[in-house]
């Protein structure tokens, strides 16, 4: 009896042990489908906003494919830079990734909403570093 004892707290504590191991190596967050951060820009090493956003969240430039059959609306996201209207995708390439805090992808409802009409394929927000 005390053998079959003995090996119960065995495995328990080796179970337990491992759980707690295990859990360090998941501490860190993961990371946010609509956000880019910081350090997740340097760490890449990309030179530009466009270096970034192609290494770590390449979906924000997908096409959403036309959405509307009667109005003329852009079917890729609009960059915006420190929430001014920037231009199209091509305009990343000029944003330094070393002056970027952080790029966030708004989908098109809440960018509709948040920016107005004509932003139905999203909105590209690009933060930079205040020095």
């Amino acid at each position: 009896m005390r053998s079959s004892v003995s090996a119960l707290v065995v495995v328990a504590v080796a179970m337990s042990a491992a759980a707690c191991h295990g859990a360090n190596t998941w501490d860190a967050p993961a990371p946010s489908r609509n956000l880019i951060t910081r350090v997740e820009i340097e760490q890449s090493r990309a030179n530009s906003a466009w270096d970034a956003v192609v290494k770590l969240r390449g979906n924000f430039m997908a096409s959403r494919g036309a959405n509307s059959l009667m109005l003329k609306v852009n079917k890729e996201p609009t960059v915006f830079l420190d929430d001014v209207e920037y231009g199209n995708l091509g305009t990343l390439k000029q944003i330094p990734a070393a002056s970027v805090a952080e790029i966030r992808f708004v989908e098109g409802w809440n960018a509709e909403t948040k920016f107005g009409p004509g932003h139905a394929a999203g909105v590209i927000q690009v933060y930079t570093r205040t020095q």
